[in-house]
């Protein structure tokens, strides 16, 4: 087993027997971790959306600064 290796071939045949028996539940628990990462990602973009529309302003103004500082050869 590598380091990468999350679920052994024992773990898959387990689930897979599982499923035999559960297959509403495992479903629906699929279901909602696919909505929650869903969310997720979106929470994340929206905050990175809102943290460069912040910070571009004044990245702007700053490069600004200096090239206007640059050019009068200070």
């Amino acid at each position: 087993m590598t380091k990468f290796t999350i679920m052994t071939m024992d773990d898959t045949k387990e689930v897979g027997e599982l499923f035999e028996t559960h297959e509403t539940a495992l479903i629906n628990f699929g279901a909602e971790m696919y909505r929650k990462g869903m969310i997720k990602g979106a929470l994340i973009l929206g905050g990175g959306m809102v943290i460069g529309m912040i910070t571009k302003p004044i990245a702007d103004k700053l490069v600004k600064k200096v090239k206007v500082k640059h050019s009068k050869g200070e």
